[in-house]
């Protein structure tokens, strides 16, 4: 099963690449764990995917960490002028995951390859600290605004919402890994557009490279459930 191997992959360290649905974005994203990623993949992800690099964090702790989406907390503080710019749900129907956009205290400028792979890795820390000492970690060492956006999982991930966020933080459950992941969709500089599905399947056969579909993701969810 091509599920098996994606998380032999991410417990090893390695990328998988996932494809979330052509009824969704019908994108690709490059997934690593945020444990284990280095400035080298940092520079994978900019040379070779080309999107944005995101740090995604599961539900549970999102919500030891006090974490608002975006959109919420903009309606919440922003002027009456800019209210009706904000967007509560996407063109394919789901709601923004995107949460605070962050640095660790000890970067420097925070979007060098080194200062996002330093971030991300403290992220990951967090996730495996015990629950009381996770949000004063988070509010001591991490600054905002910063150079990578925070995703907040829906409640009980992939029930609720099958996006890359989700299902990326989902298979690290499955791992038993800390349950925060980086991720960037993979582009395209021919047509300027995502890069095919057949593209990065190309990608994946040349790199050996685990390509996941959504599908098996939410086949498992349902056997296991």
């Amino acid at each position: 099963m091509m599920l098996d191997k994606a998380l032999d992959y991410l417990k090893r360290g390695h990328f998988i690449l996932l494809h979330d649905s052509s009824d969704r974005e019908n994108e690709v994203d490059m997934v690593i764990s945020a444990k284990h990623v280095t400035p080298e993949h940092i520079a994978q992800m900019r040379q070779f995917a080309g999107g944005l690099i995101c740090i995604a964090v599961d539900d549970i702790i999102s919500r030891n960490l006090k974490l608002q989406y975006m959109h919420e907390s903009l309606q919440q503080y922003s002027v009456d002028e800019h209210k009706d710019m904000i967007y509560n749900s996407t063109k394919y129907g789901d709601h923004p995951s995107f949460s605070m956009w962050i640095n660790h205290t000890e970067v420097k400028t925070g979007i060098t390859d080194y200062d996002r792979a330093l971030t991300a890795n403290e992220m990951a820390r967090v996730a495996e600290m015990p629950e009381p000492y996770q949000i004063n970690y988070f509010k001591r060492m991490f600054k905002v605004p910063g150079h990578i956006p925070l995703l907040k999982s829906a409640p009980d991930l992939i029930k609720t919402r099958q996006g890359h966020t989700e299902m990326s933080t989902y298979l690290l459950r499955l791992a038993e890994m800390s349950p925060v992941s980086v991720i960037c969709e993979m582009m395209d500089s021919i047509t300027h557009k995502a890069l095919s599905l057949d593209k990065a399947k190309k990608y994946a056969d040349s790199n050996r490279i685990p390509m996941l579909e959504a599908s098996e993701i939410l086949n498992h969810s349902k056997i296991y459930a």
